[in-house]
């Protein structure tokens, strides 16, 4: 039982192409490859579209939509990769936000700080009180102060606060209130 067809020998594309390649003289060859080039060609092209539009909405900074690509082929593999990339970049954009948000936040506080600490020296009886501060850590809980409880009395008030960060600052900011509270 041999095969039936133009030509016996060949067998699906390849009879195809074989007809196409012999063409003129068997225009149903002809017709049918260039059905079959059509399919193989938007089939090959679509899939590179769909990547190059994926990438352009990347490039526009559209990290959010992926490319869909269900195609198990090196493209398929490499719109994983750039997808994979496209989520690397989102959550790092996160990231730097966040921490672009906590340096502000640290840089409030750090002026917070400064302004609870006293702004001018203190001139008493031929003397002259003077303080600084340098935090170890950007914002801390140390502070310093020196204030009259009255017309005859001079207070100094010396802390540190265990632990450093923003939450040591505002337990510093609370306790020297109270403590000028208490004293006055």
């Amino acid at each position: 039982a041999g095969r039936r067809g133009l030509f016996p020998q060949a067998s699906g594309l390849a009879e195809a192409v074989l007809m196409a390649v012999r063409g003129p003289q068997y225009p149903q060859a002809a017709a049918g490859w260039w059905a079959i080039a059509a399919i193989v060609g938007i089939s090959t092209i679509l899939p590179i579209l769909t990547f190059l539009a994926g990438l352009e909405r990347i490039g526009r900074g559209d990290l959010e939509t992926p490319i869909r690509l269900r195609d198990r082929t090196e493209l398929g593999l490499l719109a994983e990769t750039v997808n994979d990339m496209a989520s690397s970049l989102k959550k790092a954009e996160r990231e730097r936000i966040d921490r672009e948000r906590l340096a502000r936040e640290v840089e409030l506080a750090r002026e917070i700080q400064a302004s609870l600490l006293p702004a001018r020296g203190l001139a008493v009886g031929g003397f002259r009180i003077e303080g600084s501060h340098r935090a170890a850590a950007e914002v801390g809980g140390d502070f310093y102060d020196y204030y009259f409880i009255d017309a005859d009395r001079l207070a100094f008030t010396i802390g540190d606060v265990s632990g450093k960060g923003i939450p040591a600052a505002i337990y510093m900011a609370v306790s020297r209130t109270l403590l000028k509270a208490v004293a006055h």
